[in-house]
């Protein structure tokens, strides 16, 4: 609800060119609902995410990863109890941006290094670009 009336407002806004929505974990659940809930038709074009290590063991929110029709980026890492490659495939297969990070945990680091942990992190801020 609270998502919601945010985003309506600031859709409401005419002076904006671009929106960016990033969300990381389970908030991506959230971010996923109010677009399925027609929340952002008709502004699609102008509207791009970067969900960083997203529920991708939630079926629902999976499917409607797969129907947005805005630019996203998966980010995840190969050490992430959510990634799975059968559905990095398959939101491949949908024109989806995918970023996975090998060796990189649910909170995008590498365990033990964190010189790797930070290359990582440019990494990311390069793909976002």
């Amino acid at each position: 609800m609270i998502l919601s009336k945010f985003f309506n407002n600031a859709l409401e806004l005419e002076d904006w060119n671009e929106i960016i929505i990033c969300s990381k974990s389970l908030f991506t659940r959230g971010i996923v609902e109010a677009f399925s809930n027609e929340l952002f038709k008709g502004s699609e074009d102008r509207i791009s995410f970067v969900f960083a290590t997203p529920c991708w063991a939630d079926d629902k929110a999976l499917e409607i990863f797969k129907s947005i029709n805005s630019k996203s980026l998966h980010i995840i890492g190969t050490r992430d109890p959510a990634y799975k490659e059968i559905v990095e495939e398959s939101l491949r297969k949908h024109d989806k941006d995918v970023l996975v990070l090998k060796g990189a945990d649910h909170g995008l680091d590498i365990h033990d290094s964190t010189f790797d942990s930070i290359k990582m992190m440019k990494t990311i801020l390069k793909k976002i670009e």
